[in-house]
């Protein structure tokens, strides 16, 4: 009967998170800023285990925010799944989430994440900080929900395994205040380089490639909706980017930027959602490009 089917699934699906450690089981309180603090230390030791033993990061849905309060070191752990809604503590501004340390590794990673935010509107101008850094990721699959700032990231001098972040599905299921593809620029063996990514959005607030140390190329942002007067995509240093599907309604004249180091990015299929006829499409913005070969444009 169903309570069979069901005593069978419960079994099934506790067999199949033995290779996981469970943050509940570790003593992280929901739904309390005030365990802010002592959640990022339960999460940090906990992350500790998991690198040592090679098993994965977990907390199921559950009711309530899952507050912390100081940087949550990921990386190394190949396989993470937050699927309760995460807060920073707006007074502890450097509280970013690091995941990644594989780019050399051939490890293909999983890391998945229900909301990541700082407490204040994704529309709200974006903190000095990124809320969530994947850095040093190939061949894997990335998964956040709204974000006030999420960041593709490479840093060689941290090692190999950090140096670059390539050939990535990502996929932004909430609003997103900035999703920045960048590197530290800082590099003494090397370039470190965020290169070939495709990223499927639902709301991107703003955007923005930024080749420090390195041009990132071939990256692809697919049927992004940029609307709103406050829109932005930014590219610096960077080409071969494209745009496929730019919702552009509302956008800022002069929220899209090229400068003199951009080269060859597509900005393609670009179209306003208004106007007569309905959802014409249109370049419904003007725009500064200061690079060569770059195209703007309604075509495919």
């Amino acid at each position: 009967g169903l309570g069979q089917l069901n005593w069978l699934f419960q079994q099934l699906f506790a067999q199949s998170r033995d290779d996981w450690l469970n943050l509940l089981d570790f003593g992280v309180v929901l739904g309390s800023s005030g365990a802010a603090a002592a959640n990022a230390t339960i999460i940090n030791a906990v992350a500790d285990m998991a690198r040592s033993s090679g098993k994965g990061l977990y907390c199921p849905p559950a009711a309530g925010m899952l507050h912390y309060g100081a940087a949550l070191d990921l990386t190394e752990i190949r396989n993470i799944e937050i699927r309760t809604p995460m807060q920073a503590n707006p007074a502890s501004p450097g509280a970013t989430i690091e995941c990644g340390g594989f780019a050399n590794s051939g490890a293909v990673c999983n890391f998945q994440f229900a909301e990541v935010t700082d407490g204040t509107s994704e529309f709200d101008p974006p903190p000095a900080r990124p809320i969530l850094r994947f850095i040093g990721v190939k061949n894997s699959e990335i998964r956040f929900g709204t974000c006030n700032y999420a960041q593709i990231y490479a840093d060689m001098d941290r090692g190999p395994n950090y140096g670059s972040s390539a050939w990535n599905r990502i996929f932004a299921d909430g609003s997103v205040g900035l999703v920045e593809f960048t590197d530290s620029g800082t590099a003494t063996g090397g370039g470190s380089w965020v290169n070939a990514n495709r990223l499927y959005s639902a709301r991107l607030v703003r955007v923005a490639v930024i080749g420090v140390g390195y041009k990132h190329n071939d990256n692809r942002f697919y049927e992004p909706n940029l609307e709103g007067t406050i829109a932005e995509i930014t590219l610096a240093n960077c080409h071969s980017n494209v745009f496929h599907g730019v919702r552009a309604e509302s956008f800022p004249d002069g929220g899209l930027t090229m400068d003199a180091d951009t080269y060859c990015n597509k900005i393609e299929l670009c179209w306003s959602n208004s106007g007569s006829p309905q959802d014409d499409f249109r370049i419904p913005f003007t725009y500064t490009d200061a690079g060569k070969g770059n195209l703007v444009t309604t075509e495919a």
